[in-house]
């Protein structure tokens, strides 16, 4: 009794404690949700878009990066995944009252996160603001080891400048210097060795860095960890070897050099394997072969398995005929120490191969002469449970016995391989045509009328010595519920191979509810056949090891009809079904003789056969919808036309397979000036997300306001060096503070629109591919690109001078070497200035050939690579060119098919800071920090050249050069925008002196007058002031008692409502924002009182605001 109310005390206590921590986890995640302020979530998105001024503003709010995600994550791990140093920085300064070994729900800390992403800046920043090297996450990876695994040297080298130390243990003892010998990085290695690693450091397993290179196939790791001291002879917990690790990795360098430095092959680890077993097993060929004469017969018998049972357990044909062929035997049985952690008790290789189902290495052991009957459970009872015909046929050719008896599991009358296949007619002919005994399935002590009477022969003596026993007979078995359905058929099939047997009543019981019953009854009442008792009395006198033999029955005297007769060839199914015996059957028709048998036919016939054969084999050359042949006799109706039909949907789906290769939905042929407007088109900037029209239109006009621009240079020659005046740097301020780098739609469009006609974009030269096609050449078919590419070959060879555009877009089936040759072409050529070659399969080899042709080739100011094959690695190689080129203004590389990646993006922001020329890329960042640093880049470019460009203008004029940093003291003159401004400003501008040039044509005539309108009068602008609102207010209450007291005498002064709300309305008047007319001049902003009131009131939150009172004249 005291004992159950103890249990029962104690399972209330854990219901207790389950329910607090639920409670807890639930008011946890409650908190956690309310406490996430509005100020955390705006420094979680401008950590997430690399955003350092929106930081830098919401530095003062400390408790905000205090505030943890739903993974747990504060701000400082979050900007520890993130590439910019800048950002971490700024995180960490305003996190100051954190500690920087804080965890995330996972266990992570900032520094194993900054770890696992790879950013040795961060690594190098976090320990620098104190975060411990030492400190591991929840599964115990300290950051030395996750740096390790990252390989990357910089981290490494950070960690251990930082104090980290490199025999500290990880999960499972696992060091550094293990994970080195994984990773096979000799530097990291060798850098670990340096500062202390161990080269016998053994984890939890005992094996060492030795052993873990030679797993992994690392040679080089392996002659550094030698050098230094390591033991070739070492072995794991479990008896591994050095050598056994290499053979399962089958490098032959790493074996190679552990044989010369005394690594011994005849040591077994404590499972009794070899490195000749493990070599086989995973199916290292050259290794095998190494290893075969170098590994002693006593080794290998004292392991107790032969590497036959490794390769056939492996399922390795090629090692497993290499071993046939050196002579090992294939009957060779396991040890019973090793057989017995089997269940089924196996010993031989062929059993292996048989349970795997591997027909390849199981034909390969039986025709080198293993015997399928060696094992406790017999290959083939394995093979036909499995359901495996063609392996069952193997076995039964190659003398298994398909009348074993496998007693362990059921002890019955009847050989056990019927058992299996009482489902599968297939199976069961296949046993029952290659001697199954039949009769063994109606021997039965049953009651029957033949056992009413007295036999005195010898097999009847036995036959009752055996019903005697427990053993279970067919009709027990097939009598149980669950298989009684299946009698009918079954019987029905085993009478085909026996004599005259009598059924028991038991097996007559199940027998009479078959739809088989007639049949049988048929059968067993009517006498066998001469035939049928013939054919049984000579299988039985040839034996039936003779018939199971191909090669024996091929040599037997017998004509082919009685051969396939007395092997039941009528009731193979599994022959006439297999791709074997259909081959056979038409067999018969290889001796035909066609010449002849055409010869013979009518013209009528061949006609036929023509017809026959166009549906059978159709010609490739014809259209799709062509290729079936009209066998309609009705003449069509109407306009109909099939031939036309078939035509126009020949038309549409090439047009369709045509729009899906290229991606586009234009048509293929435009206007010369379209075409080239396209192609001219500005690349878009590394920010720009706008959708494909309308990013199309965008750079269109870019490029058309920028060609106006420099076609415009002569024009402002006398003015550029002049000033701008007031008007257009306030217009200036409000342009940079509101607007993009990337102009919107609308604002390109209205300048566009304001551009002079004479300042239009000026044509350049046509491109090359406008030139008609000489007859014996052919461009690309189905690709939309007319280019002769032989031809343009050939001018860039001869540095033709009027050839300056070479355009391979969309050219289907050009090679690889013809690209790379064009790359070459140009090396030397000095008039090409445009190279497009999008959408042509191309790869980081003719990348590379890009990338020398940049480096050489001083002239090109336009590169398109576009949708195509190039990894991250040739577009590094392409902007890496870039350091030795001057003269390319715009790269073209998005939509390849391969993403570059994070990393990647970093690198390309890094190697174009020194690139001064590039003024346009055509790529979309993914990360928002190397976006905004491309785009300064792309800024400060597009500046210079400017600078330069007007330095040039004033070189021209016979001034002096302009000094970039000087430029913006000098006092100007005001000068006048070529562009036509969209709006008329109300403000009258400086008189300018007048520009000489072409006269200005007589502007067009006025429009009437709109009808006159009447104006309301000006309501004086409310004041901003509340004080001197309410002050007003007040005087012209009193004025209103005075007036009120005179004419009503005996009536009460004070507060009407109407005051009330004509309080209340000017002080909302005064509250409202002041409306700027549209046609005035925005005047210099001034900072009272009221807009510090709303600056306070904007900065607030709602949960720092208090109830007050409202003042009584307010109510």
């Amino acid at each position: 009794m005291e004992q159950m109310e103890e249990d029962q005390l104690l399972e209330y206590a854990i219901q207790l404690s389950l329910d607090e921590a639920c409670t807890y986890s639930i008011l946890n995640e409650a908190l956690s949700t309310l406490q996430s302020s509005d100020e955390h979530l705006q420094i979680v998105s401008a950590i997430d878009q690399g955003d350092t001024f929106a930081l830098r503003k919401l530095h003062k709010h400390s408790d905000a990066y205090k505030e943890r995600d739903d993974r747990g994550f504060l701000p400082m791990h979050r900007a520890s995944v993130q590439p910019d140093s800048c950002v971490l920085d700024i995180v960490l300064l305003a996190s100051y009252d954190l500690s920087m070994e804080e965890m995330t729900l996972n266990g992570e800390t900032p520094l194993t996160l900054a770890c696992k992403a790879g950013h040795h800046e961060n690594v190098k920043l976090l320990l620098q603001h104190g975060a411990s090297p030492h400190n591991s996450n929840s599964k115990n990876e300290t950051p030395l080891f996750l740096a390790v695994r990252r390989n990357s040297y910089e981290m490494v080298h950070v960690l251990i400048m930082g104090g980290a130390f490199v025999e500290q243990v990880c999960l499972k003892k696992w060091t550094a210097t293990h994970e080195a010998a994984k990773v096979g990085c000799v530097d990291i290695l060798m850098l670990l060795l340096r500062h202390g690693g161990k080269v016998m450091a053994q984890d939890g397993h005992g094996v060492t860095p030795l052993g873990i290179a030679a797993e992994y196939g690392h040679p080089e790791i392996l002659d550094m960890l030698i050098q230094h001291g390591g033991d070739v002879s070492a072995q794991a917990t479990n008896g591994d070897s050095v050598l056994y690790d290499a053979a399962g990795s089958g490098n032959l360098d790493c074996i190679s050099l552990l044989l010369q430095h005394g690594a011994s092959p005849n040591v077994a680890s404590l499972a009794y394997q070899l490195p000749i077993h493990r070599a086989a097993y995973e199916g290292h060929y050259l290794a095998l072969k190494t290893f075969i004469p170098i590994t002693t017969k006593r080794a290998i018998r004292i392991s107790g398995m032969s590497p036959v049972h490794s390769a056939a357990d492996g399922g390795q044909a090629s090692c497993l005929e290499l071993l046939i062929e050196k002579g090992f035997d294939v009957n060779s049985t396991l040890a019973s120490r090793i057989s017995e952690n089997y269940g089924d008790m196996r010993k031989t290789p062929l059993y292996f191969a048989v349970s795997n189902g591997d027909v390849t290495c199981s034909e390969m052991l039986v025709r080198a002469g293993a015997k399928p009957d060696l094992d406790p459970l017999r290959c083939l009872l394995v093979a036909v449970r499995a359901g495996t015909h063609e392996l069952v046929r193997l076995l039964l050719n190659h003398g298994a016995d398909p009348n074993g008896i496998f007693s362990v599991v059921s002890d019955t009358v009847f050989p056990t391989a019927l058992q299996y296949c009482l489902k599968d007619e297939m199976m069961m002919r296949l046993l029952l045509n290659n001697g199954y005994q039949a009769d063994s399935c109606f021997q039965c002590y049953h009651e029957n009328p033949v056992m009413r009477y007295t036999w005195l022969e010898a097999h009847n003596q036995t036959y009752r010595e055996k019903t005697k026993s427990n053993k279970v007979t067919f009709c027990e078995f097939i009598g149980v519920s669950w298989m009684a359905h299946l009698a009918g058929r079954v019987v029905q099939t085993l009478l085909d191979y026996v004599n005259h047997v009598h059924i028991c009543s038991k097996m007559q019981c199940i027998l009479e509810r078959q739809e088989e019953w007639p049949d049988i009854c048929d059968i067993l009442r009517n006498p066998r056949s001469l035939k049928h008792q013939a054919r049984l009395l000579i299988r039985r006198h040839i034996t039936l090891r003779r018939l199971n033999d191909p090669e024996f029955m091929s040599t037997v005297p017998f004509p082919p009809a009685l051969k396939n007769f007395l092997l039941y060839k009528e009731y193979d199914i599994y022959e006439a079904m297999s791709s074997f015996g259909y081959r056979r059957e038409l067999s018969k028709y290889e001796d035909l003789d066609e010449d002849d048998l055409l010869a013979s036919l009518t013209a009528e016939e061949l006609q036929e056969l023509e017809k026959e054969l166009d549906d059978i084999d159709p010609d490739d050359n014809l259209p799709i919808g062509l290729r079936q042949r009209d066998q309609t006799a009705k003449t069509p109706t109407g306009t109909f036309s099939r031939e036309a039909l078939m035509k126009y949907w020949e038309n549409e789906t090439r047009k369709l397979l045509e729009e899906e290769r290229i991606g586009s939905t234009s048509p293929v042929e435009e206007d010369k000036d379209t075409r080239e407007v396209k192609e001219e088109g500005c690349i878009t900037e590394s920010e720009t997300e706008e959708s494909g029209d309308e990013k199309d239109e965008v750079e269109e006009s870019e490029k058309s306001i920028q060609k106006c621009k420099d076609v415009g240079d002569d024009q402002e020659k006398e003015e550029e060096s002049d000033a701008v005046t007031e008007d257009d740097e306030e217009e200036e301020e409000e342009n940079d503070t509101s607007n993009t780098m990337a102009n919107s739609k609308d604002n390109i469009q209205q300048s566009w629109e304001s551009i002079p006609l004479q300042s239009k974009p000026v044509q350049r030269c046509s491109p090359l591919i406008a030139e008609p096609k000489a007859p014996g050449q052919e461009s690309s078919p189905m690709s939309g690109n007319p280019t002769v590419v032989d031809e343009v070959l050939e001018k860039l060879l001869d540095n033709d001078p009027d050839t300056t555009e070479v355009n391979l877009n969309n050219i289907e089936n050009i090679s690889k070497e013809t690209l790379i040759r064009f790359t070459e072409a140009l090396n030397s050529n000095s008039h090409v200035l445009f190279f497009s070659l999008a959408n042509t399969h191309a790869d980081d080899q003719v990348a590379f050939g890009i990338a020398k042709m940049l480096r050489e080739n001083q002239t090109i100011t336009n590169l398109n690579i576009e949708s195509n094959f190039i990894t991250g690695k040739g577009i590094l190689a392409l902007v890496q060119a870039l350091s030795r080129n001057r003269t390319l203004t715009e790269m073209r590389f998005h939509n390849q098919r391969h993403i570059c990646g994070g990393q990647v993006e970093m690198e390309i922001v890094k190697l174009l800071k020194e690139n001064t020329t590039l003024l346009k890329l055509g790529y979309q960042f993914d990360l928002p920090a190397p976006r905004i640093s491309m785009t300064t880049i792309l800024t400060r470019n597009q500046d210079l050249q400017r600078q330069k460009r007007m330095q040039e203008v004033r070189m021209q004029n016979g001034g002096t050069p302009i000094n970039p940093r000087t430029a913006a003291l000098q006092k100007g003159k005001m000068t006048s925008s070529p562009c036509i401004s969209p709006k008329s400003s109300p403000w009258s501008s400086p008189t300018l002196q007048k520009k000489t040039g072409p006269p200005v044509p007589p502007p067009p005539p006025p429009p009437p007058p709109p009808p006159p309108f009447s104006s309301k009068p000006e309501k004086s602008a409310p004041s901003r002031m509340i004080a001197q609102v309410i002050k007003k207010q007040e005087e012209t209450s009193m004025k209103k008692k005075r007036t009120s007291g005179k004419s009503k005498k005996g009536k009460k002064g004070g507060v009407t409502q109407t005051d009330t709300d004509c309080l209340l309305k000017e002080l909302k008047n005064a509250l409202r924002p002041i409306n700027v007319r549209e046609n005035s001049r925005p005047s210099t902003p001034q900072h009272c009182a009221h807009d510090e009131l709303m600056a306070a009131i904007r900065g607030s939150s709602v949960r720092n605001l208090r109830k007050v009172e409202v003042p009584k004249c307010l109510r």
